[in-house]
């Protein structure tokens, strides 16, 4: 995935739609670390700056072209997911429910929440 945001090349287009500054402008300083199903990325922002270490979610393969943040770092993710997972508050908008058991465990889906 990395190679693949590299090849997007918007670091070095000076045509490029992103001014220096903007996220989108810097993939090639993303760490990807998962896929959601959107067929977008889940990554750690590795630029430099105030953002550094700040968790993202793009949904590039659905035409998103706007990163929504997760979490402040790894850490508060997992503890975001945590709390979620425990009932204590939804994760963004999404509350987890979990919907059958299988031989491998739990079947765990993310449900939108209508209102926080």
């Amino acid at each position: 995935m990395h190679r693949m945001l590299v090849g997007l090349g918007w670091h070095d287009d000076p045509d490029s739609p992103w001014d220096e500054d903007y996220l989108n402008g810097h993939p090639h300083q993303w760490v990807p670390f998962a896929l959601p199903n959107d067929g977008g990325v889940a990554f750690v922002d590795h630029r430099p700056g105030p953002t550094y270490g700040q968790v993202y979610e793009m949904g590039i393969g659905s035409g998103a072209s706007e990163a929504t943040l997760w979490a402040s770092s790894l850490g508060d993710l997992f503890i975001r997911l945590a709390d979620a997972l425990d009932g204590i508050a939804p994760f963004l908008y999404y509350q987890p429910q979990i919907n059958a058991q299988t031989a491998d465990g739990p079947l765990l889906s993310w449900d939108i929440v209508t209102s926080r």
